[in-house]
């Protein structure tokens, strides 16, 4: 039995040899049914800064005749990697293509790659991508399990910073060295703005620390030491993410510091992502009544009379912050659970 395909026309023909002696065949022409019903419009779970697309049927047999596209859409310019667990298909038959743009037809489209066979892709980073395409086409014989692919967001891993959430979008934010080992004795501030005085959600989705040394400390307003700050997470530590993981602040500036006291050799840290809420965040306001706004400089209050203030330099410190900053009670004056205010209780959760 022979095959032969015309897809121009989208008919599959079949040619049956009965009789090689007399050569006596017949031949038949039946409608080529392409498969156009898989793939889908995506977008990158805003919690873990990752998706997972995987073959129809996977870790089954993926179906014959399969024209499947898949787009995902990022809610900003951002550095992407590519991970395939697994990947067994019919090798020069059954062929993934994986290009940037929003569809295969885009004329601005760029093919990056295509796969088939089974050895596993290597992985690969895209810089500031904004819309990503799949598109599997398959024959008519010899399917296979197919394909499972990981997309994530590479988180900025920087120590400490200003940051601020794109509108509608979602910063993602890690451990230095992430998802490797994080160092010894960091000391890392953050704080993180939302766009248009918006809410943020926060979510720890990664947590792996050293119990009671290496600490995540998490609160409402510009930095921990504000008068008016509130902990959302306490000094956390070890394995496992905070109960709850995911919250939802009423400012819309949280800080975050991480401290590490231990050996920090053995640990590969945090995962922490930061997504508009769309949703209007109380307003703090000063003497005029205007709106109190997080500033880049880190603070800006002379330390407390008691502590010597040591002469101007760049060196030291924690990198954006003042070097007085860390001459400061290491605890913060931010108000906690002792403080009569349960850690926890002031902010919403999801």
């Amino acid at each position: 039995m022979f095959f032969f395909s015309d897809i121009k026309n989208e008919y599959l023909f079949l040619r049956f040899c009965h009789n090689l002696e007399s050569n006596t065949t017949v031949a038949t022409q039946v409608p080529l049914e392409i498969d156009y019903d898989c793939g889908d419009r995506l977008s990158v779970d805003p919690t873990t800064g990752k998706i997972v697309i995987q073959s129809p049927g996977y870790p089954g047999r993926y179906r014959p005749l399969l024209d499947c596209t898949w787009t995902v859409d990022f809610q900003y310019e951002a550095d992407i990697t590519t991970k395939f667990e697994t990947f067994y298909t019919e090798t020069g038959r059954d062929v993934l293509s994986i290009g940037t743009g929003k569809d295969p037809d885009d004329k601005e489209s760029v093919v990056l790659d295509m796969y088939g066979g089974t050895i596993i892709p290597a992985a690969m980073r895209l810089n500031r991508t904004r819309h990503l395409w799949l598109r599997f086409l398959t024959d008519f014989v010899n399917e296979r399990s197919g394909w499972s692919l990981i997309l994530a967001t590479v988180p900025n891993s920087r120590c400490g910073g200003f940051f601020t959430v794109p509108l509608n979008g979602t910063l993602v934010l890690s451990t230095p060295g992430y998802p490797g080992y994080y160092p010894p004795g960091l000391t890392c501030r953050y704080t993180i703005n939302g766009p248009d005085d918006h809410r943020l959600r926060v979510s720890i989705p990664e947590f792996y620390t050293a119990r009671l040394d290496d600490e995540l400390s998490i609160g409402e307003g510009c930095r921990e030491r504000d008068p008016d700050s509130i902990f959302v997470v306490d000094r956390h530590s070890g394995i496992g993410p905070p109960n709850p993981s995911i919250y939802l602040p009423r400012s819309s500036a949280v800080w975050m510091s991480f401290k590490v006291r231990g050996l920090g050799n053995r640990y590969k840290g945090w995962l922490a992502t930061f997504t508009d809420a769309k949703i209007k965040a109380d307003a703090r306001l000063d003497d005029m009544g205007m709106p109190i706004r997080c500033q880049d400089i880190g603070p800006t209050e002379p330390p407390p009379p008691s502590t010597p203030t040591p002469p101007p330099t760049d060196e030291g410190g924690s990198g954006w912050f003042p070097y007085w900053y860390d001459l400061l009670d290491n605890e913060g004056s931010g108000q906690r659970a002792e403080d009569g205010i349960k850690v926890n209780d002031y902010p919403d959760f999801l």
